[in-house]
């Protein structure tokens, strides 16, 4: 689901700046309800929380960043995707599939398949 409009799609590109600039700081703080969570159902995915939601008609998205952090490579972050997800009980569902192929793109991407 891409950006509902440019203004938003505007605040949007800040706030990941903002964050990946405190990313690379190494300033970001790790928790369930912190700037980054270690998903449960892949480990091996982080998922940057944006604290922005952007407005759609059918309601209100927040924006996640999925990405890794290669054991094999300690510098390096490797972003999947970047999706938006529906602010309630389904955005849980449909994080789960943004996980799972965040996870394959990575894989893909080190070469580990």
């Amino acid at each position: 689901m891409m950006i509902g409009n440019r203004h938003q799609f505007l605040l949007v590109q800040r706030s990941l700046q903002r964050m990946l600039i405190a990313a690379e700081r190494g300033v970001l703080v790790y928790g369930k309800s912190d700037d980054v969570y270690e998903m449960r159902i892949q480990p091996a995915i982080l998922e940057l929380r944006l604290q922005r939601t952007v407005q759609y008609p059918d309601g209100a998205y927040k924006i996640r960043l999925y990405f890794s952090e290669p054991v094999s490579q300690p510098s390096i972050l490797v972003a999947a995707r970047l999706r938006a997800k529906p602010a309630n009980e389904a955005g849980l569902r449909r994080q789960n599939d943004h996980v799972k192929d965040s996870y394959l793109r990575i894989k893909e991407f080190l070469g580990l398949e």
